[in-house]
C-alpha cells in the first residue's frame, strides 16, 4: 500500500473566520495585497475559499476573522462586461501575461427578500494567480458603477 499524498505540501497557517469557521491553509495559496483594500489597509494577506458555485468565492482576510467578502467573476454575472487593466497595475502585480489574471467583483447580498444582490464594478479586484498578488482597482469612470444589480440564481 502506498502512502497518500500529503494534503499540505508547504507551510500552513490556521485561519479563523467568523463566517467560515477555522481552517488550515497552505501559505503558498494566499494572496498578498501590498496596500490592503480600501477601508482595510492592514489586511494584506487573503485567501480565496470556494463558495460552491462556479465563479464564486469567499475572500477571507487571513489576520482579521471578521473580514470576509463574497466575490464573483464579473464576466459570468454581467453580460458584455469588459475591463482594461492598466499596464502599471499588471507590472505591479508581477503579471507575466494576461492569462494569469483573475478579476473578481465584491458582491453585496440583499438585506431583504425581493431586493437584488449587487456587484461592485467600479472597484474590481485583480489577482495574478502566478505571483499570488492582488490589487483593488478604483476606477474613476465606470458606467456600471458600485452597485450593479445581479441575479445570483442565474450564475453557474
Amino acid at each position: 500500500m502506498t502512502a497518500a499524498a500529503p494534503l499540505f505540501t508547504g507551510a500552513t497557517r490556521l485561519v479563523e473566520s467568523s463566517l467560515l469557521g477555522r481552517f488550515a491553509v497552505e501559505e503558498a495559496r494566499m494572496f498578498e495585497f501590498p496596500d490592503g483594500l480600501p477601508g482595510f489597509p492592514s489586511c494584506r494577506q487573503w485567501i480565496l475559499v470556494d463558495a460552491g458555485y462556479p465563479g464564486c468565492a469567499w475572500l477571507q482576510a487571513v489576520t482579521e476573522r471578521l473580514v470576509t467578502f463574497f466575490v464573483l467573476d464579473p464576466f459570468r454575472a454581467v453580460p458584455g462586461y469588459t475591463l482594461d487593466i492598466p499596464d502599471e497595475q499588471l507590472s505591479r502585480l508581477g503579471a507575466s501575461s494576461a492569462d494569469s489574471i483573475a478579476v473578481l467583483g465584491v458582491v453585496t447580498l440583499p438585506r431583504s427578500a425581493g431586493e437584488p444582490a449587487t456587484i461592485n464594478l467600479q472597484g474590481p479586484l485583480v489577482l495574478d494567480v502566478r505571483s499570488r498578488r492582488g490589487v483593488q482597482l478604483v476606477l474613476a469612470e465606470n458606467a456600471l458603477g458600485l452597485r450593479y444589480p445581479i441575479d445570483l440564481g442565474s450564475i453557474g
